[in-house]
């Protein structure tokens, strides 16, 4: 039940279901099920919902902030790295492992957790994060799945291998949209289109890691950002410091530019990932200092050159999660001529604090108020943000602009906005039903996710790999 279109007051703009609503500890007691139910409910992704496509595996790189972008996370179509180690005189090779959603090399679970806290809880910087919600923070942090459980297929730093999109079956068009590619794209189809993924508010990126393999085992080379800019729970900026998320001003003193100025700042950085994607010359290579941290080591270099040398840079897709797809279309207001589509996943596009201070607007201004390029763009949202009158109608105001006339938004029935990310390979059934109330649907969320997962594909297929 959707009763109001506001947050608590600490929860600032948004939406309700922008991330899971808190119970009460009585709630969570009241809640806690019989031990087999806890066991037999399914946690992890299972092989059904595994990542298909063209690619024999996905690589994942991270590469940590610098003074000229966010921390990114880079996904590739690679080749599944094997291990060996001998047994009884023989020498046996399997598949190596794949990544964990927390890696090591980003601290793990803990950051993500103790972001959360510090969001919902108390500030980090107060005796009570210090001596009480930390301690508590780190402890729950040891007894989550989430910090162990595993993305199938996804690799560290696996090696890069190009796909042949021009002989796969499954990147073939459907007729409807199977035209000749334009002059200033029909020279560089043997290279890969690349995706740059903005996530949402409070969130870091983790949380959309199956969609971004889903489409890198597609034959694409996805960025996913995580912004440095007080939006996300907590992120480790280029100085070392952690970041932690940033509340607005209260609602009975907004000021709307807060917004404003946050999601310019988070457009810059999704367009820095695209300059980081694309191939650098030797030059640039030299004038730039992409290669501090993880990308120091050699090996690292030449993977990341691998994967440039095959990105086309005439088909980049913006795309993004709730406020990530506000930062999605104030990147394509802000460099047009930057993006050849875009993909908006439950969109947050308009900000309604109407009853508590008198103010409301389609959101981010400029997509709304600008003209803006008319690519093929696709708009998923969940029954949930359909649910918000004032929102639905500025997302399809948005659509009809990009779309040339066509506001047709795709309302994937009986969902909640936390259908679209990852939390539910985190926790069982039981939890997500009980404990996060109307942020999860109805729906069945393997059901609802493989939809998102096919719906994008489709897409993408028909109008980017052409």
């Amino acid at each position: 039940a959707m009763a109001s279109n506001h947050m608590d007051h600490r929860f600032d703009d948004e939406p309700r279901g922008i991330f899971p609503p808190i119970p009460s500890l009585s709630t969570v007691v009241s809640y806690i099920p019989p031990l087999h139910e806890i066991h037999s409910a399914m946690i992890g992704m299972p092989k059904e919902l595994a990542p298909t496509g063209m690619a024999e595996a996905v690589g994942y790189h991270h590469v940590p902030a610098t003074d000229s972008h966010p921390p990114l996370r880079v996904f590739y179509p690679a080749t599944a790295p094997s291990s060996s180690h001998t047994k009884g005189g023989n020498t046996i090779t399997a598949t190596a492992t794949p990544i964990r959603w927390f890696e090591a090399c980003e601290g793990g679970v803990r950051p993500f957790i103790f972001g959360y806290a510090h969001m919902l809880f108390a500030r980090q910087n107060t005796a009570l994060f210090k001596y009480l919600v930390r301690p508590v923070a780190f402890f729950i942090s040891l007894l989550l799945p989430m910090g162990w459980l595993r993305v199938p297929g996804v690799y560290k730093d696996a090696p890069f291998c190009m796909p042949d999109l021009s002989t796969s079956s499954s990147s073939q068009p459907s007729s409807e949209s199977s035209t000749v590619l334009s002059e200033s794209k029909s020279g560089s189809t043997n290279k890969l289109p690349a995706i740059v993924f903005s996530h949402g508010l409070t969130g870091t990126g983790q949380e959309n890691f199956s969609l971004c393999a889903a489409w890198a085992k597609q034959g694409f080379v996805v960025a996913s950002v995580h912004h440095v800019d007080g939006s996300s729970c907590n992120v480790r900026a280029a100085d070392g410091s952690q970041m932690y998320y940033k509340h607005g001003p209260p609602l009975s003193n907004y000021d709307p530019a807060f917004r404003c100025n946050q999601v310019d700042e988070r457009a810059k950085q999704l367009i820095s990932a695209v300059d980081f994607v694309l191939p650098k010359t030797k030059s640039e290579s030299i004038n730039t200092n992409d290669n501090d941290g993880d990308d120091a080591q050699p090996e690292n270099s030449a993977l990341l050159d691998d994967i440039r040398n095959a990105v086309d840079p005439n088909r980049i897709v913006g795309a993004g999660f709730s406020y990530g797809a506000a930062t999605t279309a104030r990147a394509i207001a802000m460099e047009p001529q930057r993006f050849c589509a875009a993909m908006f996943l439950d969109g947050w596009f308009h900000i309604d604090v109407q009853k508590s201070a008198g103010v409301q607007f389609s959101f981010p201004k400029e997509a709304f108020e600008q003209p803006m390029p008319q690519i093929p763009s696709i708009f998923i949202d969940s029954q949930q943000f359909e649910g918000y009158p004032s929102l639905f109608r500025s997302t399809q105001q948005l659509a009809r602009k990009m779309n040339a006339g066509d506001e047709t938004v795709h309302v994937l029935p009986n969902t909640g906005h936390q259908n679209f990310c990852d939390v539910i390979f985190w926790l069982n059934d039981f939890t997500l039903r009980k404990m996060m109330l109307s942020a999860i649907g109805k729906a069945d969320t393997g059901t609802a996710f493989k939809q998102i997962s096919s719906m994008t594909i489709e897409f993408l297929r028909r109008k980017v790999l052409v």
